[in-house]
């Protein structure tokens, strides 16, 4: 069976103040989606996206070692502690009632799949 990949993306940040940063935030949330399924959803939006194929080549290479220098600083026992202080846009915080303080608890702990 076909599945066609997932992406998370924006609909007209400048309208409407939502980051990327805040899709990723819902689905970790409201999708409970792990950290592998993000990692997914992030590899295909490069593979699918519409730049020429030498540079979607590029951008999958820097992506898959930044998610390895992710992997290797936080998801470790303790990677909470490591954490800076979360910031959130002004649409998190008004659109999705997200204190300024940053996700925490249940919440930041399903965006990290733990």
């Amino acid at each position: 069976m076909f599945l066609p990949p997932i992406c998370l993306s924006t609909d007209n940040p400048g309208v409407f103040g939502s980051q990327l940063t805040d899709e990723f935030y819902l689905a970790a949330t409201a999708w409970e989606a792990s950290y592998s399924e993000l990692a997914v959803m992030t590899r295909a939006s490069l593979q699918h996206c519409f730049a020429p194929p030498p540079v979607r080549r590029a951008l999958l290479r820097r992506h898959e070692q930044a998610l390895r220098a992710f992997e290797q600083r936080f998801l470790r026992p303790g990677w909470r502690d490591r954490l800076p202080a979360a910031r959130v846009s002004p649409y998190a915080r008004n659109q999705l009632a997200i204190p300024a303080a940053g996700p925490t608890g249940a919440q930041g702990n399903a965006m990290m799949g733990a």
